[in-house]
């Protein structure tokens, strides 16, 4: 068995860097941290993602039926956000929030590459699971 794990990086991997700079700082309001040849560091609250270049980017698909991995972000208001992102022009995938089995408020977004990403509405009652 492996020892505690912790969360380390979220690794993206984007074929435009320009074009994930403004998603990624301007759109998510993320901090730039680091910026290399191929590669950049977004900084957000207990969290960084990398952002490696890649040749092309990928279909988002039936995300939630198909094997992957989504990371979610926590938000105060749902619905909120999701307007924020629509009116940026992001590809929301729900046209209304869905809830979880344990009650939780959640909607999917997509990157300008395909990656899918989850907005989780933190409640008194989830706040917990989202530390």
């Amino acid at each position: 068995m492996l020892e505690t794990l912790t969360l380390g990086r979220i690794l993206v991997f984007a074929p435009d860097l320009d074009l994930a700079t403004r998603f990624y700082g301007d759109i998510l309001g993320l901090r730039l941290v680091a910026k290399h040849d191929r590669l950049m560091r977004f900084a957000g609250d207990r969290f960084e993602i990398d952002i490696f270049q890649c040749e092309r980017a990928s279909q988002v698909g039936d995300y939630s039926n198909e094997a992957g991995v989504s990371v979610s972000f926590t938000v105060p208001d749902l619905e909120a956000a999701m307007q924020t992102l629509r009116e940026a022009g992001v590809d929301v995938l729900h046209e209304v929030p869905n809830t979880a089995t344990d009650g939780t408020r959640y909607a999917a977004f997509a990157d300008p590459f395909g990656t899918v990403f989850e907005l989780i509405e933190v409640s008194t009652g989830s706040a917990e699971c989202a530390r």
